[in-house]
C-alpha cells in the first residue's frame, strides 16, 4: 500500500489500528505499543526502534510527494470510551473531601510558564465555597523551586483550607477527579513554538469547562472551536470575573457546553479512524 499511518502510544489507538488494517494501510508504530496490539492483527504492522526518526522520514517523503493529509485529533480519549466513566458529581466530590463546594482544577506539573500566583490572588477574592485542586507536583529540581514558591504563597494568603495539593494522580483515579471538577483552569503566561496542551485535551475529553489564559494558541483554538473561554493573562480581576461567570449556569456556559460536545464528536478517535479511511 502507498498509505502510511504513524502511531505512538495514546489511549484509543487500538480502534484506529484495526480501522487502518481494514483499509490495508501500512502502519508504523512505536515499539512501546507492541504488547497492546491484539495478537491476531499484527500482520501489516511495523514496530519501530526509533519511532520519531522513522515517522519523520515517512512524513518528509509524503510531503515531498504532496500526498500527506493532516487529521486533527486533540481529544486524547475516545468519546464513547469516556461515556462509560461518567460518575455522580456529588459522590466524587464527597470522596475527595469537597462536598457542597465548587471545584476548580489546575491539572499538570509545576512549570515556569504557569502563573500560579495569579490564580491564588484570584482565589483570595472569591467565595469561601470555591476550592482549588492542584495536581502534578514536580518532575525535576527546577520545578521543585517553582512548586515550593507556590506552597509558600498559599500559606502567605491563608488559603491552606481552600487549596488542596494532590500530587500525581494515577490513571485509575482520574475519572473521580475529573467528575468532581466544575471548572478547569490553565494559567499559562507564555508559550513556545507550536504549543499544544495535552492536559487541556484530556480535560475537554471529560467534558470539563475550560478557562485558559489568552496566549495565541488558546485564542486560536477558541476562535476555531468556540468551546473554551479565555482570560487576560496578567489580570487577576479578569480571571476572578471569568471564574465567577463559568461557575454559573448561563447563556455563555450553555453555549460552551454545546460547542464542546460538537468538538468532541469531531476530534475523538472514532472520527480520526473514519477520516483515515477516507484518505
Amino acid at each position: 500500500s502507498d498509505i502510511f499511518f504513524c502511531l505512538s502510544r495514546y489511549e484509543g489507538f487500538p480502534l484506529v489500528v484495526l480501522e487502518a488494517l481494514a483499509s490495508k494501510c501500512l502502519i508504523i508504530c512505536s515499539k512501546d505499543i507492541k504488547h497492546d496490539i491484539i495478537k491476531d492483527h499484527r500482520n501489516g504492522l511495523i514496530f519501530s526502534e526509533d519511532y520519531k526518526k522513522d515517522a519523520q522520514r515517512i512524513l518528509d517523503l509524503l510531503k515531498a510527494k504532496k500526498r500527506l493529509k493532516k487529521i486533527k485529533n486533540k481529544a486524547k480519549k475516545d468519546v464513547e470510551e469516556l461515556s462509560m466513566k461518567k460518575m455522580d458529581k456529588r459522590i466524587c466530590k464527597k470522596k475527595i473531601g469537597c462536598s457542597g463546594k465548587k471545584v476548580i482544577l489546575m491539572f499538570g506539573y509545576a512549570r515556569d510558564n504557569k502563573n500560579f500566583n495569579l490564580v491564588l490572588n484570584s482565589m483570595e477574592k472569591m467565595d469561601k465555597d470555591i476550592i482549588l485542586l492542584s495536581t502534578g507536583g514536580v518532575q525535576d529540581e527546577n520545578q521543585k523551586s517553582i512548586y515550593n514558591l507556590f506552597v509558600k504563597k498559599i500559606e502567605e494568603l491563608g488559603l491552606e483550607d481552600r487549596v488542596k495539593l494532590l500530587g500525581y494522580i494515577s490513571d485509575k483515579n482520574l475519572p473521580r477527579l475529573f467528575n468532581a471538577t466544575d471548572l478547569g483552569i490553565m494559567p499559562y503566561s507564555k508559550t513556545f513554538g507550536d504549543f499544544s496542551s495535552g492536559s487541556m485535551a484530556l480535560q475537554l475529553a471529560y467534558g470539563i469547562p475550560i478557562l485558559v489564559s489568552d496566549i495565541h494558541p488558546f485564542e486560536h483554538f477558541k476562535r476555531e472551536h468556540e468551546c473554551i473561554e479565555t482570560f487576560k493573562r496578567n489580570s487577576p480581576d479578569d480571571l476572578t470575573k471569568k471564574i465567577s461567570l463559568m461557575l454559573r449556569k448561563n447563556k455563555k456556559t450553555r453555549k460552551l457546553n454545546k460547542e464542546l460536545k460538537r468538538y468532541l464528536k469531531k476530534a475523538g478517535w472514532s472520527s480520526v479512524a473514519r477520516k483515515m479511511k477516507e484518505v
